[in-house]
């Protein structure tokens, strides 16, 4: 006897529900259909082994993302299964169109294959990798260490510059060390904008960071350094 299946309810359902705390997604799908015979009929009540496959392309060929084979129990035809059950779905059969197809015992593989569609909910999960509209390549940056910088001065008293950012750049400062008796400033575009306490014990004073958020240095600003006496600077931080 050849089988068939026919899509009764037409029902492929993603079980995404959004995971609460540390509860899993579950990785299965429900399915409903009707087997029937070549001529149409109902099959009898039984047992049947049902092959499912996920593949990348509507057919023929392509490359199976998933497969399982299910002992399917109909009742006047109708049957549904929970597929995933025996093989877990990865979440990699679903990175773009996935469809689905079928084979009963060893009849050919059915054709055509099903498009996996989303349902209604479901859409809202597009934003699911995203983080306040940001997707991941924005929320991780690229090697810090490939953007490190380090720029020196030895201030002879009064303003000296440090650096100016070259066009299309951008640096974030994120330590000041320097050592000195006598307070001192970090000046951007000659205003002040880090104020460094002096150690009051001349050049033999320890180095000392700055603190707070990162200083951002666009394109074409300039930071200099001032103090009353000489005095080393050394800058650090990124640049992108």
């Amino acid at each position: 006897m050849r089988n068939a299946i026919s899509i009764a309810l037409a029902c492929v359902f993603v079980c995404a529900m959004i995971a609460i705390a540390t509860a899993a997604v579950p990785q299965l799908m429900n399915y409903q259909g009707v087997l029937r015979d070549s001529a149409g009929v109902a099959v009898a009540d039984g047992i049947y082994q049902v092959a499912f496959r996920l593949y990348d392309t509507p057919g023929p060929g392509g490359t199976a993302l998933w497969e399982e084979t299910e002992a399917v129990a109909p009742k006047g035809g109708l049957f549904t299964v929970s597929l995933g059950s025996v093989t877990p779905i990865p979440q990699s059969a679903f990175v773009s169109d996935a469809y689905l197809a079928i084979q009963v015992g060893s009849d050919p593989e059915m054709t055509p294959r099903t498009r996996v569609a989303s349902v209604g909910y479901a859409f809202q999960s597009a934003n699911s990798d995203r983080v306040g509209g940001l997707s991941v390549p924005d929320l991780v940056p690229p090697a810090l260490w490939d953007h490190a910088f380090r720029e020196y001065v030895e201030g002879g008293g009064g303003e000296t510059a440090v650096f100016t950012v070259s066009p299309g750049k951008t640096r974030y400062i994120t330590g000041v060390f320097y050592s000195a008796e006598y307070d001192a400033a970090v000046r951007l575009d000659g205003s002040n904008i880090l104020m460094v306490l002096g150690h009051g014990i001349a050049k033999d004073g320890t180095w000392q960071s700055g603190s707070g958020a990162p200083i951002v240095v666009k394109a074409g600003q300039t930071i200099s350094v001032w103090s009353g006496t000489a005095t080393r600077f050394t800058i650090t931080g990124y640049e992108f």
